[in-house]
């Protein structure tokens, strides 16, 4: 019965409040701008008191929620609230903010509202102002879910408070007025190592500018200095120009660019998805309505999107690798490719690390910080090695720092697996495809017997309560991020490569019937995993391992067969309006940019959940415009950060790999004039030019890592 006065009670009483707050000084004038018709007494200047005829106290509305219960076992906390309720019966000014800041009786709970976090920045400058004795009451007012609610089959509507002390922040260190927190040594070392990634960028590009502007430009590759080399690997001007520019090489993949860019869109698109539904929601019943909504069937089946990155990686690494051995031969190094695909993925993936791991909790603040943004950044500082020697998709799951990380740490490992076999391929053809296929059977394999042995779900479900953190989920640590699980859309990859490779060989073409056949099935292929998905979140389906397990094997073949076709197709005479599509140059620019944005877009979207003040109403236009924001977001501070950190290690490896050749076509040379023959007659260097090494080609023009 008290709880029907809350929201009346609050607006009466707090409207004048609010409008003149400036000219409040104290409770007497609080008592006088309240009605009588509140039923509120107190004591009035000069020790007068006075009376309603109803009497309804102010504190009735809030004891169900202060924890002065004697299972409550902190003494200090008790004493605080009984403090903090005598206070409000009162009316003294405090304790009113408290009762404003504080959450109050939850609304919208049969719509499945289930968070009160109260008002966090007013809680935090409460907090400034109050006695050292109130210090636990008043964190707990800005902790996360503060008041919690649950429907009990048996009992209703059941509250309670949950106030963790991780969660817990006070206005002296984490409100508005706090003094700077002091600076750590990963802080240090992270800020520095940006700042001088900066100074090199900017020193480089006013030296190009400077050239462009006074002199005829800087020489080319081969003409410039030793230092001017390194100096010109960081303008920002020229990398920006190269990513941005056109590509008009005749290679048949790069229509790859657009693929991987749509496909981006699609992961940036799911990602908001699974953020924005594990954070605080205020109509959850409206989301679970979708549910059981065949129109949404794309969306809960949108996970399998990433299997696409894994087909192209596989087919770029296979079709390339084939390509060079071809022109060089022997002559391609297993530990050059590794070594450069490292050099290559590394820094700017190592440079989003650090930033999660010191900078990021500086951003911004909210209720439910400490639960995203503080936790992730705890997760990044003690696990970064992991991410470094990409193995943290074994290593420390679930203490996983970056969500989207385990595809590096997997494709990685797929990169060291599928190199070998691919130049085994070359070598011995026959040997090297039934190894492939033998691999390509076991990876399918896996995931059945797994699955049928621990009864996993079939499929990783995109549940509120599951990605509301998803590391704590099972299903998603031991089916969804394993490179074992992920392995065969991969190696169906690395054969769609051997295909192209072969056929364009031999100089094969496709019959119209085959093509139109082709698309047919393709589209089947991949619509079918999707649609198939939806049977698992009926409320009707029971739970059948044989099923389960076909379905956990088949279903990422069956995606990734669809796309491998699709990729086959768009190399042939009959790519028609595909072609144009993923073809359309304009968007290969933005294809070299997928790997940044990747890198950066689930840390935009963090930081935004983290920092909402209240629970988020979902809608399709809302989510729209939230995708549409991270896109365009994420390929901005992509661009940005690729500048500092991935474009100037693409042009340091060109300048030293042009310095090895020189060097050793030099040594070849004076090896000549110590035989005796007066005209070298030395073989072509295994990568006469940037385009000719294959670790070059595959990393810089097909970005094959994602």
């Amino acid at each position: 019965m008290a709880s029907s006065f809350t929201s009346p009670l609050l607006v009466v009483f707090l409207l004048p409040y609010l409008l003149y707050g400036q000219q409040l000084h104290g409770p007497a004038s609080l008592v006088a701008l309240a009605p009588p018709s509140l039923g509120l007494e107190g004591s009035l200047a000069g020790g007068a008191r006075y009376t309603t005829s109803s009497p309804v106290l102010f504190s009735s509305a809030l004891p169900p929620f202060a924890p002065i219960s004697p299972r409550v076992p902190g003494e200090r906390c008790r004493s605080d609230s009984q403090l903090m309720l005598k206070e409000l019966k009162a009316l003294t000014l405090w304790a009113v903010e408290m009762f404003d800041a504080s959450a109050k009786f939850p609304t919208g709970l049969l719509h499945g509202s289930t968070l009160e976090a109260g008002n966090f920045d007013e809680s935090l400058d409460l907090q400034y102002h109050l006695q050292h004795a109130l210090e636990p009451y008043a964190q707990a007012i800005g902790g996360d879910s503060v008041i919690g609610t649950n429907i009990d089959d048996d009992n209703g509507p059941v509250f309670s408070i949950r106030v963790d002390e991780k969660e817990c922040q006070r206005s002296d260190t984490d409100g508005p007025n706090a003094p700077m927190k002091p600076i750590s040594v990963g802080e240090i070392v992270v800020g520095t190592l940006f700042l001088i990634v900066f100074l090199l960028v900017l020193m480089g590009t006013s030296y190009d500018i400077f050239m462009r502007a006074f002199f005829d430009g800087v020489p080319e590759l081969n003409k410039q200095g030793p230092l001017e080399k390194y100096v010109m690997c960081f303008s920002a001007y020229a990398n920006g120009i190269k990513i941005m520019e056109e590509d008009s090489s005749d290679n048949p993949l790069q229509f790859l660019n657009g693929v991987k860019f749509y496909s981006i869109c699609l992961i940036i698109m799911g990602h908001r998805i699974f953020y924005s539904l594990g954070g605080p929601i205020m109509n959850t019943h409206y989301v679970e309505q979708f549910y059981s909504s065949f129109e949404v069937v794309f969306l809960l089946g949108g996970p399998v999107v990433v299997d696409t990155f894994f087909t192209i990686s596989g087919c770029l690494l296979c079709f390339i690798l084939l390509t060079e051995y071809q022109k060089h031969k022997s002559r391609i190094s297993l530990s050059i490719l590794y070594i450069n695909r490292f050099i290559r993925l590394t820094p700017l993936y190592m440079a989003i690390v650090g930033l999660y791991a010191t900078l990021m909790p500086r951003i911004a603040s909210g209720p439910i910080w400490p639960s995203k943004i503080l936790l992730e950044s705890e997760r990044c500082a003690n696990n970064w090695w992991t991410n470094l020697l990409y193995i943290n998709s074994f290593v420390e799951k679930k203490e996983m720092c970056m969500l989207q990380s385990w595809y590096l740490s997997s494709d990685m490992q797929l990169f060291i697996i599928g190199a070998p076999i691919a130049l085994l391929i070359a070598k011995r053809p026959k040997f090297g495809k039934a190894l492939l296929t033998l691999f390509l059977i076991v990876a399918a394999i896996i995931p059945f017997v797994l699955t049928f042995i621990h009864n996993w779900e079939p499929i990783f479900p995109v549940y509120m309560d599951t990605v509301s953190n998803l590391l704590a989920s099972d299903t998603y640590t031991s089916t969804y991020v394993p490179t074992y699980m992920r392995a065969a859309p991969y190696f169906i990859g690395m054969w769609v490569g051997c295909i192209i490779y072969d056929h364009r060989a031999r100089q094969v073409t496709m019959s119209l019937p085959t093509a139109v056949i082709g698309y047919i099935v393709c589209t089947v292929a991949m619509i079918g995993p999707i649609l198939g998905s939806w049977t698992f979140y009926s409320t009707s389906w029971e739970y059948n391992p044989i099923s389960s397990a076909v379905y956990a094997s088949l279903h990422r073949l069956s995606w990734a067969g669809g796309i491998g076709w699709g990729i086959y197709a768009l190399t042939t005479e009959y790519s028609w309006l595909f072609g144009r599509f993923f073809g359309w140059k304009r968007v290969y620019p933005l294809g070299r940019l997928t790997y940044s944005a990747f890198l950066v877009h689930c840390g935009l979207q963090l930081i935004d959940v983290g920092s909402q003040r209240s629970p988020l109403y979902i809608s399709i236009y809302s989510m729209n415009l939230s995708v549409m924001a991270d896109t365009l977001l994420s390929f901005l501070l992509g661009f940005f950060m690729s500048l500092l950190f991935e474009a100037p290690v693409l042009s340091l490896q060109r300048v030293l790999l042009s310095s090895r050749l020189k060097n050793k076509e030099d040594d070849a040379m004076v090896e000549e004039v110590k035989i005796g023959k007066s005209t070298p007659e030395t073989p072509p260097p295994p990568y006469s030019s940037q385009h000719d090494n294959p670790a070059w080609v595959e990393d810089e023009s097909q970005d094959a890592h994602l």
